[in-house]
């Protein structure tokens, strides 16, 4: 397991294997060997579970993780971590013909088309990327703009980021922390040399935050001024560092998928409003871009970076269609869609409150404050509140749906069935 979100990873590898009737051997990654020592604690000291069901590895040797994907004892390798990585996982246990399951580094596009409301997209795209100080595989940190506005595109994402407080982690005004080590600090720095060296610009950024000279700290950097050809534009940095490129209409399109390498998996955003919903992001959506709004497949909500269909972007454009039009007409069964737009959004605030909670729980058990128990309730809860949200968010298109066919509209979509929500039914945060 890597070790970005180490407790995350850890218990979503072990959990359903054990569930499955495996055993298992978890190694987790040299810079994070705590976390699952603590998990081996805990089933060691408050689980029957038999010797030899858990065994935990925290070695920092490199080649053990070739040992345990080449051993015919083994029927099957789980990795999450880099491509190159990956790779020699996969020709390792391709001599035993086990199966494997890889989760990959990205470099995902956040793209914004000519209608969208280009302040707030780059700063969304901007803040994103300072989250968990960049080292997250699913964050956007490619921002794909119109050419025309390109400039006004690098300034805003500039002034967000400078905005951002970047300090101690355990300070709540903190939104950027530090870097794992002075190993990835010096690789993002690399990075950092190696933009300018392709004829790149920093907007804002470019090395160590003032007044930060202990500790791993990359300041918030936004780079400008290359192409989709440049290193720093197509490879994984995995540091607070937003990276913001022009597109020509389809052109774009291409761009989101030139770093696309068939051994990843390539997330993404896109906004739009009415206009262009055919065209350029029809083929972005080939791209891997999905919406930042609820969507619908097979019946069930997927949640906000999933890739999506035609008739799902057809379900923005509808929302925001039927909203003008009640608007204009002044008609009174806007007042559905106000009440179902006013729940979701409260759900949405308790779902971010519910996650807070969580991580400070976490780290409040970490340093033995609460016990055990305390922990899994206030995880519960997290995922109680976020399926209450989801369901919410599914509610608040549906009443935009009957409003729609209720002012003589006919409807674009299917209504979906209702959502079956349990625990595994959450949308995926992306590939960490």
């Amino acid at each position: 397991t890597p070790w970005n979100f180490p407790h995350h990873l850890n218990l979503a590898k072990i959990g359903p294997a054990l569930a499955a009737g495996n055993t298992v051997v978890l190694k987790p990654a040299p810079d994070t060997p705590w976390c699952a020592a603590e998990v081996g604690r805990i089933i060691a000291e408050h689980t029957d579970f038999p010797p030899g069901v858990v065994n935990i590895v925290t070695s920092a040797d490199h080649r053990l993780g070739v040992q345990l994907s080449e051993d015919p004892r083994i029927d099957m390798v789980s990795f999450t971590g880099s491509t190159a990585t990956g790779r020699a996982v996969m020709a390792a246990a391709a001599q035993t013909v086990k199966k494997v399951f890889l989760e990959l580094g990205g470099k995902s596009a956040f793209i914004v088309l000519d209608d969208a409301d280009l302040d707030s997209a780059c700063a969304r795209a901007a803040l994103a990327v300072c989250t968990h100080a960049g080292q997250g595989c699913s964050l956007t940190t490619r921002l794909v703009v119109p050419r025309k506005h390109y400039d006004e595109a690098v300034a805003a994402a500039a002034a967000t980021m400078l905005g951002v407080p970047v300090g101690d982690p355990t300070d709540p005004a903190t939104v950027c922390g530090p870097l794992i080590s002075a190993r990835q600090r010096d690789r993002v720095q690399a990075y950092l040399d190696l933009a300018v060296a392709e004829g790149g610009t920093f907007a804002c950024g470019g090395g160590r935050p003032p007044g930060l000279a202990r500790g791993f700290y990359i300041e918030p950097t936004v780079i400008a001024g290359l192409t989709n050809d440049a290193r720093v534009a197509r490879e994984e940095i995995f540091g607070p560092v937003l990276v913001v490129l022009a597109h020509d209409g389809e052109a774009g399109v291409q761009q989101a998928r030139a770093a696309f390498l068939p051994s990843l998996r390539l997330t993404g955003s896109g906004l739009v409003q009415a206009a262009a919903i055919g065209g350029p992001f029809g083929a972005t959506l080939a791209a891997g871009a999905g919406l930042l709004a609820p969507i619908f497949q097979g019946g069930r909500l997927r949640g906000q970076y999933e890739v999506a269909t035609a008739a799902q972007v057809e379900a923005v454009a509808l929302y925001r269609e039927v909203l003008l039009r009640a608007l204009a007409e002044g008609d009174q069964a806007l007042v559905g869609v106000r009440e179902s737009a006013r729940r979701a959004d409260s759900y949405a605030s308790a779902r971010a409150d519910a996650a807070t909670a969580s991580r400070l729980a976490r780290i409040q058990y970490l340093e033995g404050e609460i016990p055990i128990d305390t922990l899994i309730e206030t995880e519960r809860n997290e995922t109680q509140t976020a399926d209450a949200a989801l369901v919410a968010q599914q509610d608040r298109l549906l009443a935009a749906i009957d409003l729609y066919k209720a002012l003589g509209g006919a409807a674009v979509i299917e209504t979906p069935a209702p959502v079956v929500l349990t625990p595994k039914a959450r949308p995926r945060r992306g590939r960490r």
